[in-house]
C-alpha cells in the first residue's frame, strides 16, 4: 500500500517542479478567528480547539497537554503533503499510517481527530521523500499563519520557526 502511495508522490515530482509560484503569504496574518490557511483550506481557531479535543479524548489525555503549536503546524504540513496533487485517498493514507505511523489507529478513534490524525501521517510521508522536492513544492505553497503559531519559513530545513509573534514568546503557546 505504502509503495503505491510513493511511486504516485514520485511521479508529481517532475510535474511539481513546472507550477509557477503562487505567492507567498508568509508574512500575512490571518484574519482574525484563523489559525491557518493552506492552499484556501482554512482552519478557524474554533476547529483547531474541535481537533485538540478530539485528539485529547483518544489519546485519554486533558487537551492541555497537547501543544496547539505543534498540533497547526501538523495541518500545515498536511496540507503540504496535499499540495503535491497525488490522487491518494484518505483510507490509503489510514492504510499507511496503520503501517507506518506509531498510535495512528488511536488518533482515528475520534472523528473529531481525524484531521490531525491523517495529517500526522501525510507528515511521516512527506520525511520519505527527498528535501529538495519538498523545499521546492514548500515555497510555491500559499500559507496564511496567525503569527500565535510562528512564522512559515519555506526556504529553511524546519520550514516553521517557533515563534512569529513579536508580543508572544513560543515558550508560552501552547
Amino acid at each position: 500500500m505504502f509503495e503505491r502511495i510513493q511511486m504516485k508522490l514520485t511521479r508529481l515530482a517532475p510535474a511539481l517542479a513546472g507550477i509557477a509560484a503562487v505567492g507567498l503569504l508568509a508574512g500575512c496574518s490571518p484574519t482574525g478567528g484563523t489559525a491557518l490557511v493552506v492552499d484556501g483550506n482554512r482552519y478557524t481557531e474554533s476547529e483547531v480547539d474541535q481537533i485538540i479535543d478530539g485528539c485529547a479524548e483518544a489519546l485519554q489525555v486533558a487537551p492541555d497537554q497537547l501543544r496547539r503549536q505543534g498540533v497547526v503546524g501538523t495541518l500545515l504540513l498536511g496540507g503540504l503533503f496535499d499540495s503535491f496533487g497525488a490522487d491518494i485517498t484518505d483510507e490509503e493514507v489510514r492504510a499507511a499510517g496503520s503501517q507506518q505511523a506509531q498510535g495512528s489507529e488511536q488518533l482515528f478513534s475520534v472523528s473529531d481527530c481525524e484531521p490531525l490524525a491523517l495529517a500526522n501521517v501525510k507528515t511521516s510521508m512527506l520525511a520519505q521523500l527527498e528535501p529538495q522536492f519538498i523545499e521546492e513544492a514548500a515555497n510555491n505553497l500559499d500559507v496564511q499563519l496567525n503569527p500565535r503559531y510562528g512564522k512559515w519559513e519555506p526556504w529553511t530545513q524546519q520550514l516553521l520557526s517557533e515563534s512569529g509573534s513579536l508580543s508572544l514568546p513560543a515558550t508560552d503557546i501552547q
